[in-house]
């Protein structure tokens, strides 16, 4: 979202899906990464009714962010009737233009700030520690060796590729 004030300040649509496409890819992994943390945090029971609420909610939240997004982020936004734009001079319609990208970057950046607040106070926090049964010690221990051993299911890379 922190890309969205240098692209509404140089009016690239460009910069703009790279700041999109940085949003949706951190979430998930961010996703990706919570759903072993949410079946392992209680009894191994209900592990994976706690991964299905979890996915309850964020697809209540897909929903949520897009009415979120469209009261909050486009609520500013001067909706012109195209007979409107049509009179304008080329100097005008662009100043215009140029205003609407301008009326996201206040709420983009309180989403920043936001974002900025929640990361600190996970930092903050003091997870417990998960361990795995399912490998040895020495397989874990560096990153190549669990990425190798990712490779070889040939489902996972095609899930990545997907």
């Amino acid at each position: 979202a922190a890309l969205f004030w240098p692209a509404a300040e140089v009016m690239n649509y460009t910069l703009f899906l790279i700041g999109l496409f940085i949003i949706a890819a951190g979430l998930g992994c961010l996703e990706t990464a919570a759903n072993p943390f949410v079946t392992v945090l209680g009894p191994e029971s209900g592990g994976h009714f706690r991964l299905n609420l979890a996915q309850t909610f964020n697809s209540f939240g897909a929903i949520i962010a897009v009415v979120f997004g469209q009261s909050l982020i486009l609520s500013n936004v001067p909706h012109q009737p195209q007979d409107v734009l049509d009179k304008m001079t080329p100097e005008q319609l662009g100043a215009w233009k140029h205003s609407l990208v301008l009326s996201v970057q206040t709420p983009y950046m309180i989403i920043v700030a936001i974002v900025l607040l929640v990361a600190l106070l996970i930092v903050c926090t003091r997870f417990p520690s998960l361990q795995s049964d399912d490998h040895s010690d020495s397989a874990q221990s560096t990153f190549l060796a669990s990425l190798t051993r990712l490779m070889r299911i040939r489902h996972w890379r095609w899930a990545v590729l997907a």
